[in-house]
């Protein structure tokens, strides 16, 4: 069989109903531009993603910055590209609290209740606990209680229910106005003045495009001038799949403040990686 003639593997983890139609679409698209079939592939964890990945099925995958990472340090892939959502490349963690609540700086935090994403979540949790950390205090006494809830609109409605006193998501700012253009609390149906931020933290590269190690420097060229080519294509599939508006080349410096807290705050619970 010649190389033509064999598939490679689109993968994203998705629970989204419409995931496999709308990556087929993408699929069927990049099949054309490439003159060789694409196949899909959604998962149901990045833990099943990063296996595709190791063992040489997936040759294309969508990753959070988090999980991209692991696998480019861990040789499986490269990093080629970012997405751009509301024209950036990145975005921030924000530390948020509701307005009625007692909470109006970080030392108001002490024996508070936390509300995380999970534990390998940049903005969910990383990032917050460094926007801690920097402001002299320490996030691993600093709490009464900490739950981790699995989603951003979970902890969200924890927050602004009381049921939690402060919680941590991401947030993107209008470059020109500062204010936000998507944030957790947005996405859970809040306004844009619906939470109290405390502190933010960033910038954390958004989602990636990761190309695996079995392709060759010319194959993954190809892909990425075909991939940058999809939203022009497919405008509403790639928004409604990947929430991007386009993507751009992937600079190394990029994700150098994401290792940096890695480096410093080492995952402790074993839990799906968040956004």
């Amino acid at each position: 069989m010649s190389e033509a003639e064999h598939a490679l593997t689109f993968a994203v983890v998705s629970s989204a109903r419409a995931a496999e139609a709308q990556l087929q679409a993408l699929c069927d698209e990049l099949s054309r531009g490439l003159g060789r079939a694409v196949a899909p592939q959604v998962l149901a964890s990045y833990a099943a993603l990063r296996d595709e990945v190791e063992a040489g099925r997936a040759a294309i995958a969508w990753a959070p910055p988090r999980v991209a990472v692991d696998l480019e340090d861990a040789g499986l892939a490269s990093i080629d590209l970012c997405s751009i959502r509301g024209g950036q490349v990145a975005y921030h963690a924000a530390l948020f609290t509701r307005h009625a609540s007692p909470v109006e700086t970080l030392a108001d935090l002490k024996g508070k209740h936390a509300a995380w994403v999970d534990a390998e979540s940049a903005a969910g949790y990383l990032f917050p606990l460094l926007a801690i950390a920097e402001a002299g205090l320490d996030p691993d006494t600093l709490f009464g209680e900490q739950s981790f809830l699995g989603t951003h609109a979970r902890v969200a409605v924890a927050v602004l229910a009381g049921e939690a006193d402060v919680g941590g998501t991401y947030l993107s700012l209008d470059p020109v106005t500062a204010r936000p253009i998507s944030a957790g609390w947005l996405d859970a149906g809040a306004g844009i003045n619906g939470a109290l931020l405390l502190a933010q933290a960033g910038p954390i590269p958004s989602d990636t495009i990761v190309l695996s190690r079995v392709l060759s420097a010319e194959q993954k060229a190809e892909i990425v001038e075909k991939v940058l080519a999809l939203p022009a294509a497919l405008p509403e599939v790639v928004g409604r799949l990947f929430g991007a508006e386009g993507f751009a080349a992937a600079k190394a410096s990029h994700f150098e403040a994401l290792r940096e807290v890695l480096r410093t705050r080492p995952v402790k619970r074993s839990v799906p990686p968040s956004r």
